[in-house]
């Protein structure tokens, strides 16, 4: 009895570790595409991004945030699009175009991460609420 009570710990302890590593992967996850976004959307904001390196440095964070978006989670869908209409409205800074993408942009964004962070925090109750012996 001791070792089978023994083994279903163990077997716990393992399930446990797992989600709680997924949730650390997940949680850098976030904070790498915070931290892009963040950076992206100063460059766009910034007057001077018709210098070289910033159109070079903007190009790289679209990719890197683009290649890290699933196109099948509608949240995720909605900041690749809102990636693809700054180039098209970029051009003219002045338009109303430039500047209703100006202030969607951050709201886009804050939905995709809430939903990100929504699904952290369920990861990390159901780490939680795993029970001995269930599989």
């Amino acid at each position: 009895m001791s070792s089978v009570s023994s083994e279903r710990r163990d077997v716990y302890n393992r399930r446990i570790q797992a989600e709680l590593q997924i949730a650390r992967f997940r949680q850098d996850w976030i904070n790498a595409m915070h931290r892009d976004l963040s950076d992206i959307y100063k460059l766009m904001v910034n007057e001077r991004t018709s210098a070289e390196f910033e159109i070079d440095e903007l190009a790289k964070l679209v990719f890197a945030i683009q290649a890290r978006l699933n196109r099948d989670n509608p949240p995720a869908k909605a900041v690749w699009d809102q990636l693809d209409i700054y180039f098209r409205v970029s051009r003219n800074k002045e338009d109303e175009l430039y500047l209703n993408f100006l202030a969607s942009f951050p709201l886009v964004v804050n939905e995709f991460l809430k939903v990100e962070w929504d699904r952290l925090k369920a990861d990390l109750q159901n780490a939680q609420s795993i029970e001995i012996g269930t599989q």
